[in-house]
């Protein structure tokens, strides 16, 4: 299988933090950053951004 990804490519998305991606268990703030479910989340949208981009560059 052949790719066009190369060392070095990126792929930049900014995303800011809102009330609703707070870790919070029984509507109670764990800590007032990112979850670890949110940043699961905005992960996967990046990587999949990155292959769709490499995709259609074929």
């Amino acid at each position: 299988m052949k790719t066009n990804v190369q060392p070095g490519d990126v792929q930049e998305y900014r995303f800011t933090v809102q009330p609703d991606d707070v870790a919070c268990f029984n509507d109670e703030v764990v800590h007032p950053v990112c979850s670890t479910f949110t940043l699961a989340r905005e992960i996967e949208w990046t990587t999949r951004q990155f292959c769709t981009a490499h995709a259609r560059a074929r």
